[in-house]
């Protein structure tokens, strides 16, 4: 099917044809497969091409970062999870296009929260056949499953996202691991099969959880980043710690919000863009920032003194759909304990990688176009224009360093998953 998958642009025609050999016989068949559009749940009706373009396609509010009222404005500085706007509904606090995580992450605790997330446009509404529904529930909630298989000493984490709410997310972690060993679980295995990413603390801190105490977790459970320090995004920095501007700390260029990678907290005037390091991608030499550390700890909840698995009990399978937050959980168990990777399905004999997109912190053209705005830089010459249509821009704003080799970004490197086990007949 890569006739579709690879295109960038819809098809230019309206079938691909696909020849196959049924399983059992040596004859090709070929068959014309339609191309079909499938309407988003926002799509607004149209009946021609000028309803379509002006009930979906012209730039909404939330499409550019526009700065809200004073009401919205207030209702986005709140730091608890869960208030609700008592004026004007900010539109920058809903989901971004395609994505779970809101447009401009909300402030919780004091701290704003960082996604790493892939675009998330897969159906919705598919149900499985009673027969193929997992059994041996434990315990849940939204997208963090725990089950027993039926030998008792098997336990299933079955992962979906890091996406939610980041309280009850963490407490699903930690109620569903004690659930499962007081079931005599000894072994566990980690479905993180379309698992898009979602919160990085979340990845964080399930590594934590499993890996337990070890040295240096206490500075960083996550892996370590910089993000590009080109012209503008060092004049932004230059302008928030000159002072004089709104939202005090709540600006992603802001150092307040970042650690150097020893874990101590960046002063409020440290410029850590300028002076920029300078970091070679693919044989390309780019500017980056000082290298960023932990932004996720204290954990809100504690995480087990002892290690609850043995790491060479542990298997995380998946169908290689695993990436962002995902990826980095899945390479932090690889590369620190040689735990083991499975990838289900794909063509035999092929390599196969058990994640995807790396990144390190994902954000989109909004939240940033709505800090230039903020600041004052909207009419610098290196500022992008806004969209003239509905658009979504995804932008890959941190990169992570290996935790192989720290001087290096982990996005340019092979995930080769350890076991494969193919999706065929006879399996």
């Amino acid at each position: 099917m890569g006739g579709f998958a690879q295109l960038a642009l819809p098809p230019p025609n309206d079938t691909v044809s696909l020849t196959l050999i049924r399983n059992g016989t040596t004859s090709q068949e070929t068959y014309n497969v339609p191309y079909l559009s499938r309407l988003g749940s926002k799509t607004v009706e149209f009946t021609d091409a000028h309803t379509l373009w002006s009930n979906n396609c012209l730039p909404t509010g939330a499409t550019n970062g526009d700065l809200p009222s004073d009401a919205s404005q207030a209702s986005r500085m709140k730091t608890v999870a869960g208030l609700q706007s008592t004026g004007e509904e900010d539109p920058l606090s809903r989901p971004a296009k395609f994505q779970r995580s809101p447009i401009i992450p909300p402030v919780v605790d004091g701290r704003r929260e960082s996604y790493a997330s892939l675009v998330y446009d897969e159906p919705q509404d598919i149900s499985l056949p009673e027969h193929l529904s997992p059994t041996g529930s434990v315990t849940g909630y939204a997208a963090v499953n725990w089950h027993m298989l039926d030998d008792g000493k098997t336990a299933v984490l079955w992962l979906a996202s890091f996406d939610g709410r980041s309280i009850e997310l963490r407490n699903a972690i930690l109620n569903g691991l004690n659930a499962v060993k007081a079931k005599g679980a000894q072994r566990l295995l980690i479905d993180v099969t379309n698992n898009g990413g979602g919160q990085i603390c979340m990845a964080s801190f399930l590594h934590r959880v499993l890996a337990g105490p070890q040295p240096g977790l206490d500075v960083q459970p996550g892996l370590d980043g910089s993000v590009r320090a080109q012209d503008l995004p060092q004049k932004m920095v230059a302008k928030i710690i000159a002072g004089g501007v709104s939202e005090d700390g709540k600006f992603h260029y802001n150092p307040l919000n970042y650690k150097g990678a020893n874990g101590a907290d960046f002063a409020a005037n440290f410029n850590w863009l300028d002076p920029p390091i300078q970091v070679q991608v693919n044989g390309v030499t780019d500017k980056f920032s000082q290298k960023m550390g932990d932004f996720c700890l204290p954990f809100p909840q504690s995480p087990p003194t002892t290690q609850p698995f043995a790491f060479e009990n542990i298997a995380i399978m998946g169908n290689g759909r695993c990436a962002s937050a995902c990826s980095l959980f899945s390479i932090l168990m690889r590369t620190k304990y040689n735990v083991k990777t499975v990838v289900v399905g794909g063509k035999p004999g092929t390599t196969q990688q058990y994640c995807g997109v790396v990144g390190g912190q994902s954000l989109s053209f909004v939240p940033i176009n709505a800090d230039l705005k903020l600041l004052g830089l909207k009419n610098d010459t290196l500022a992008p224009p806004d969209f003239l249509t509905n658009s979504y821009q995804g932008l890959t704003w941190k990169l992570a360093y290996s935790p192989s080799d720290p001087t290096s970004f982990e996005e340019f490197k092979s995930h080769p998953a350890q076991f494969v086990f193919p999706l065929l007949p006879s399996t």
